[in-house]
């Protein structure tokens, strides 16, 4: 009903009792929208589609503002929509104009969540001639937090469970804010840390971790 007078045609809708990948690949439609369910289950999701080569564009409804995850999906989602639960006929159909022509869209009822968690950054695609090696306010601040804990020599595993996220999502900040830094490896990225004394704060709390200890050994 909500198509019917629009350019689009729902070709079939989700039977709930079969797996999602399995229909998406039998049907190979343009675009798939879905509820957002989880986190773990869009990458899932990302995963098979992205081994089986099949690429299209995902339009995620009822989504709320208040959602913490929104960031982790839309870090997730390469091309994509994200749409609220509150969203009007009209926002549906234009993120749908827009994902099929291969663009991103967040909802306005969305945005300034996005912005309050500094991931604008994963919201607006990154050109190449607006990186700034030496300004690293530019990373969003999830991205930040993965390359701090990337130069302190954490694994991927770690910085997930510290975080309480994927590794896959872990990954994805990482490489984007590498990208975003023109950084290759770890060793770069130390150096880079170095450079920005990223490590002054890191220091300072051990410094005061450690007279604390003295203190209590003494009394």
């Amino acid at each position: 009903m909500l198509f019917q007078d629009s350019d689009f045609v729902v070709v079939r809708s989700f039977d709930q009792t079969l797996d999602d990948f399995e229909q998406i690949q039998t049907l190979r439609p343009d675009i798939v929208m879905t509820d957002f369910r989880s986190v773990s289950d869009t990458e899932n999701l990302l995963s098979q589609l992205e081994a089986a080569e099949i690429r299209l564009p995902l339009l995620f409804t009822r989504l709320g503002p208040e959602d913490p995850r929104l960031a982790d999906l839309v870090a997730l989602s390469e091309f994509a929509g994200f749409v609220s639960r509150m969203a009007t006929v009209g926002t549906l159909l234009n993120a749908l104009e827009v994902v099929s022509k291969g663009g991103r869209f967040v909802d306005p009822a969305l945005r300034n969540t996005l912005e309050k968690q500094e991931a604008v950054e994963n919201v607006i695609e990154f050109s190449n001639a607006s990186r700034d090696t030496d300004r690293p306010s530019t990373l969003s601040g999830r991205e930040k937090e993965v390359l701090y804990s990337v130069a302190l020599g954490m694994s991927s595993e770690e910085i997930a469970g510290h975080m309480d996220l994927s590794c896959k999502t872990v990954e994805t900040y990482k490489s984007r804010a590498m990208q975003k830094l023109d950084l290759s490896d770890r060793p770069s990225l130390v150096r880079h840390a170095l450079e920005h004394d990223w490590f002054t704060g890191l220091i300072a709390e051990l410094k005061k971790d450690q007279q604390a200890t003295a203190s209590e050994s003494v009394a």
